[in-house]
C-alpha cells in the first residue's frame, strides 16, 4: 500500500493482523501510526509520510501481547510525539504499575515496552519532555538495569534538538508523568487511580470487541 497518497489507514482491513509477515505504508501522507502494527510478524515501514503521533483508532487492546520484535521504520517523517498516553491507549498499564513500584516484576512481561526497541525512527525527531516520564524510566529497567544496547534502532532516537539521544535525555526534573491522560482517546486503563477523567466502558459488539487482536 506504499506511494497510494494514503491519508489514514482503513483498520477493517488488517483484522488479524497478527498472520501478517510484512506491511508498507511508505510514501504516502500519513499523520498518525497504531502500535498494533507490533503484531505484525516480521516489519511495517511508515517511512516517508507526515507522521507525528500515535493513535490507537481501532481501538487495539495489546495487554495480552505475547511476542517482542516487530521492525517499524518511521524514518522521514514529521517530529514525532512520543509520550505516556500509549500506555493507557492501549491498555498496557501493568508495565508501568508494576516495572515501576513493585519488586516483584517478573510477573508482568513488559513486552510492550520492549516494542518500543524496535522501532527505527531514523532521520525522524521525537518530542522529548516530562510527557514521556514513563517509557524514560521504564527503558533502562526492563533492559536490565543498563542502557539499551545500539543493537536496538531505538537507542538511535534522537530528540528535537537534533543532538540529544532519547534513551540520554536528562528527565530529573520530571517528578511524574505530565501527559494530559484524561484527554486519551480511546482509554483502557489508569497507570495511577488519582488521575483524571474516567475509563469507557467497551460492550460486546462495538470496535473494541472486533479489532482486539490475542
Amino acid at each position: 500500500m506504499h506511494s497510494n497518497q494514503l491519508q489514514d489507514i482503513p483498520i477493517v482491513s488488517f483484522y488479524n493482523v497478527e498472520y501478517l509477515q510484512r506491511l508498507n505504508f511508505s510514501y504516502n501522507n500519513l499523520t498518525s501510526f497504531e502500535l498494533w502494527t507490533f503484531l505484525v510478524q516480521i516489519s511495517v515501514d511508515y517511512s516517508y509520510n507526515q507522521i507525528s503521533k500515535i493513535t490507537n483508532n481501532g481501538n487495539y487492546n495489546m495487554s495480552r501481547k505475547t511476542t517482542a520484535g516487530t521492525r517499524i521504520n518511521l524514518t522521514n517523517n514529521e517530529l514525532i510525539y512520543l509520550n505516556d498516553g500509549i500506555y493507557e491507549m492501549y491498555d498496557t498499564c501493568s508495565e508501568v504499575h508494576y516495572w515501576l513500584e513493585f519488586t516483584n516484576q517478573s510477573q508482568v512481561a513488559p513486552l510492550f515496552t520492549l516494542g518500543l526497541y524496535t522501532i527505527d525512527f531514523g532521520s525522524s525527531l521525537i518530542d522529548c519532555s516530562c510527557d514521556s516520564f514513563y517509557i524514560r524510566e521504564l527503558i533502562p529497567l526492563v533492559s536490565g538495569g543498563a542502557r539499551i544496547v545500539s543493537d536496538y534502532p531505538f537507542a538511535n532516537a534522537t530528540c528535537s534538538d537534533g543532538r540529544t539521544k532519547f534513551v540520554e535525555f536528562n528527565n530529573t526534573n520530571c517528578l511524574t508523568s505530565t501527559t494530559n491522560f484524561s484527554a486519551l482517546t480511546p482509554r483502557f486503563c489508569k497507570i495511577n487511580e488519582s488521575e483524571n477523567g474516567t475509563i469507557p466502558t467497551y460492550l460486546p459488539g462495538q470496535n473494541y470487541t472486533q479489532q482486539t487482536v490475542i
